[in-house]
């Protein structure tokens, strides 16, 4: 008896442990985009793996774009100011134009912010304002971003989690 307890103790701190980070971390940053605490690893990077079924479907819904688009590089820089009060922003660089799709939601998976846009190649901002959004104060809430080029084959999709105050 004592060994499958083990056993199952062992299987359920390993799954423990596997999880990703949930909507309780943010890369917190000042006024001008300066760390001021330890950065979440997995904030405005490449995602590894896939997303939930639930924001694939959330990121397909209603971008009707055809335009142009290449692949290319990107860089993600962390929203600022996190937390923030009424307004934040990320800015990016694309090496070349393409397509990108942003959704916001909070960890209920209720969507504040959906968009798509086509780039042309250089800097570009996506900014949130948490008045005209309506979001809830002392609220943690994920960006999604998914960068396509015109064929709409994803080559770098990734997130990142903003705080209001």
């Amino acid at each position: 008896m004592k060994l499958y307890f083990s056993i199952f103790l062992t299987v359920c701190l390993v799954l423990g442990a596997c999880k990703k980070k949930g909507f309780k971390s943010i890369s917190e940053t000042d006024e001008i985009g300066n760390a001021i605490d330890h950065p979440d690893p997995t904030d405005w990077v490449e995602d590894e793996g896939s997303w939930s079924n639930k924001i694939d479907q959330l990121m397909g819904e209603g971008c009707e774009l055809s335009a142009y688009g290449n692949t290319c590089e990107i860089v993600m820089n962390p929203a600022y100011p996190n937390p923030f009060s009424t307004w934040t922003q990320a800015y990016f660089n694309t090496t070349d134009s393409c397509l990108v799709n942003i959704l916001l939601v909070d960890k209920k998976n209720n969507v504040y912010l959906k968009d798509c846009y086509q780039l042309t190649g250089g800097y570009g901002i996506i900014g949130v304002d948490a008045v005209a959004l309506e979001l809830s104060t002392n609220t943690y809430y994920r960006l999604y971003y998914d960068f396509s080029n015109s064929n709409g084959t994803s080559f770098y999709k990734g997130h990142g989690d903003i705080k209001t105050l």
